[in-house]
């Protein structure tokens, strides 16, 4: 990798009428190094590819412009230049990162856009040493042999049995509109569930947003459309991985067509809400009612922005750590601070709003720096600069929350967690979610705490159903939470042939709980394979992989 000797960087204040002037944070502006000077991308997806425990960015875009850069510290990038992932004739305009694996090591999906030019959607799976290998996604990826297509979609536990499945669908005026919900056979392929409404339901995406709308614990599906025969559609997740189409009657009655969806509690009650950035029209805000159901927002201002054809860019993140998630909008760019009091107040001054080179489109708030304050990332399509500001934090305390799924898969995606602390005297419930898909990236959950030194309780939601809790989280830390059940007395392991040629794993121990399934080649090396729950003291898991390897080890794991 090609290191940057020198950033060069220039302070700009953010001001405003706010009672207390020492809250309000300042953003640096970086103007020198690739990542801002290389004019590539149309969109930031920032993740640590290589677990060196910063977080990296892959600008994704058509032909000639993808980039991938590696943090560095101390707001250092460097443009990698090596490998699958140097190569700036990658095309797809978007993806997402996922670790369908769950090895650990983030793999990358990159759709095919537009569908007339390059070659098919892939996969790049990382080796763990950050290197990449590229898998065409064509009918060898998965079991059942069928062709796809796809350069949007979203990752996420849709069946709950521990493995990311995706859901990809086709954005674009040409070439075969197509739908594909895949079922993850956590063998490295997938098999395209062929009788699913979402398949049925084939019209084209602009963005997929996986999430739990109806607070049932199972991830749903959000197709957001700009143009086509469907409007924007909600499908509900019967937890199984069976959908059906039930779009809220408030949503379906007013909403037309949408440009994108931003996910968020923004009212600290406990379930998402929802921003549908307008195409041709005015934003539509929903609250969430907490029962599947949504109300518009009767709150200030009455439209976030209105810039005539194009949409909405919301991109929410609490920028000044006080309890309330903000909202970054973009075309043209503006700042909003939530006053918690269902209203927002614009900030006018402070460069990530007067700064001419800010784009319409691609913004993303992130904590590249790993200091718990958010900063803001702009990518600018068209050959213009990409900006990032630095926010240089104020007197407001934090906590950010990395999960690691056992149980559920490696990332995570889909958790909820919950970060209840005292803040100014009021006792506050906040909600971030883990998501991974082409409209959302976030596998960090970034709390602002205000003056609350400590988080007196951090529940997590695991997808598959399991939750924990801790007590006194103290404020300040970059916090990883591995899932666990609980004690538990170890299990015990036996395998025995069956009538079909495959190995009979059984487990037998402590009920009620979930059992893991993990399998080696090497005694070193283990992976998941299967997840059960013991209802009765014994769980069972029959291998049919097993008569193609020379030889395989077992075990079982009660996290």
């Amino acid at each position: 990798m090609k290191s940057m000797k020198l950033v060069a960087v220039m302070a700009t204040l953010l001001s405003c009428h706010w009672a207390n002037a020492q809250q309000v944070p300042t953003f640096t502006k970086i103007t020198q190094g690739p990542l801002v000077t290389d004019r590539l991308g149309w969109e930031g997806l920032w993740a640590d590819y290589d677990n060196d425990g910063r977080l990296d960015v892959l600008l994704t875009g058509p032909a000639n412009q993808w980039r991938l850069y590696h943090n560095e510290g101390s707001a250092l990038f460097s443009a990698v230049t090596s490998g699958i992932m140097s190569q700036r004739n990658l095309q797809g305009m978007w993806g997402a990162w996922g670790d369908p694996n769950n090895d650990g090591n983030l793999d990358f999906y990159a759709g095919q856009w537009p569908l007339t030019s390059g070659g098919p959607a892939a996969m790049y799976w990382n080796d763990g040493q950050g290197n990449f290998v590229r898998q065409p996604v064509d009918p060898s990826w998965t079991s059942n042999r069928i062709p796809l297509q796809g350069d949007i979609g979203a990752w996420g536990d849709f069946d709950r049995d521990g493995f990311l499945d995706a859901f990809l669908s086709t954005f674009g005026s040409s070439g075969t509109k197509t739908n594909a919900l895949l079922h993850n056979n956590g063998d490295g392929t997938f098999a395209v569930v062929t009788d699913s409404v979402l398949s049925i339901d084939n019209d084209r995406a602009w963005h997929v947003a996986a999430v739990d709308y109806d607070n049932d614990g199972a991830l749903d599906l959000v197709l957001v459309r700009t143009e086509g025969t469907l409007p924007t559609q909600f499908y509900h997740n019967d937890g199984h991985g069976v959908f059906t189409e039930a779009t809220p009657e408030s949503i379906r009655s007013e909403v037309n067509y949408s440009f994108t969806a931003t996910w968020a509690d923004f009212d600290n009650d406990g379930d998402l809400d929802v921003i549908l950035g307008g195409w041709n029209t005015w934003e539509s805000f929903y609250i969430n009612n907490g029962d599947g159901t949504f109300s518009p927002w009767s709150g200030q201002p009455e439209h976030f922005e209105d810039f005539g054809p194009g949409g909405g860019f919301e991109k929410c993140g609490d920028f000044d750590n006080d309890g309330y998630l903000d909202l970054f909008t973009q075309g043209p760019p503006r700042l909003w601070r939530n006053l918690g009091d269902g209203n927002f107040e614009q900030i006018l001054t402070g460069s990530p709003v007067t700064d001419p080179g800010t784009s319409m489109q691609g913004g993303c708030w992130v904590d590249f720096n790993n200091d718990g304050f958010l900063d803001l990332f702009t990518a600018n399509r068209g050959g213009n600069p990409n900006c990032l500001y630095m926010n240089n934090g104020n007197a407001n305390h934090w906590l950010e929350v990395k999960l690691r799924g056992v149980v559920s898969d490696r990332l995570a995606v889909g958790a909820k967690i919950f970060a209840t602390a005292t803040i100014r005297g009021q006792v506050m419930r906040q909600l971030r979610v883990i998501t991974a898909s082409d409209a959302e990236q976030t596998l960090v959950a970034h709390f602002g705490l205000g003056d609350a030194t400590n988080v007196t309780s951090l529940r997590v939601e695991w997808p598959i159903g399991i939750v924990q809790e801790r007590s006194n989280v103290a404020a300040n830390q970059i916090l990883t939470v591995t899932e666990h059940q609980g004690p538990a007395s170890a299990p015990s392991l036996t395998a025995s042939k069956s009538a079909d040629g495959a190995l009979q794993l059984r487990a037998t121990g402590q009920a009620n709980l979930r059992y893991v399934f993990e399998a080696s080649t090497n005694l070193a090396q283990w992976t998941k394979i299967a997840v059960r729950t013991n209802l009765t003291g014994t769980a069972e898991f029959a291998d049919s992989a097993a008569n193609n390897l020379a030889q395989r080890f077992y075990r079982v794991l009660v996290p």
